[in-house]
């Protein structure tokens, strides 16, 4: 059994290593449904900047002090939750999942909204079990072969339940 993780705030020394989570996540789990060009485009420092401007909102998991997964978040927009394969089914997922919420609830948001890739169903099982649901479907720009490529995403919401004082 795999012990608890930490999870806690980013900071500035952690962006490389978070940047390096996302980029091999993101290649994983989204590059097999994205355009060459779109991949191609997506290398290490590509995921570095998004990190640095999502500063202080980022919190990561650190499993026996290595980087395995991070969250982040705008606004009312939970914009990345991305783990290590490795650590996928240990439990992890969800206690990133509810530092996330909390963050947001600590900044007044009481209903949240992040989008999954149409097609990532492990992604939105998981979403939906922890109390999101799905509002729509919007398409969203990628680079491709074709001017205007696209590629769906399910926006999916969650209402939060208020901070208490």
């Amino acid at each position: 059994m795999r012990r608890c993780p930490a999870i806690r705030p980013a900071d500035e020394r952690d962006l490389v290593s978070v940047a390096s989570v996302y980029h091999r996540v993101w290649h994983e789990t989204h590059g097999p449904h994205m355009p060459q060009a779109e991949r191609d485009a997506r290398d290490e420092i590509f995921f570095l900047d998004p990190m640095t401007n999502l500063m202080p909102n980022v919190i990561l998991c650190e499993d026996e002090h290595a980087v395995v997964g991070f969250a982040a978040w705008t606004g009312t927009r939970l914009g990345q939750i991305f783990l290590d394969a490795s650590v996928r089914g240990s439990g992890f997922a969800q206690r990133l999942m509810e530092a996330a919420e909390r963050g947001l609830r600590n900044q007044d948001v009481l209903e949240a909204e992040l989008r999954c890739l149409v097609g990532n169903m492990r992604a939105r099982r998981f979403y939906e079990r922890v109390g999101w649901h799905v509002s729509e479907t919007v398409a969203e720009a990628v680079r491709g072969d074709v001017d205007g490529e696209r590629r769906d995403f399910w926006v999916m919401r969650k209402r939060l339940i208020p901070r208490v004082p």
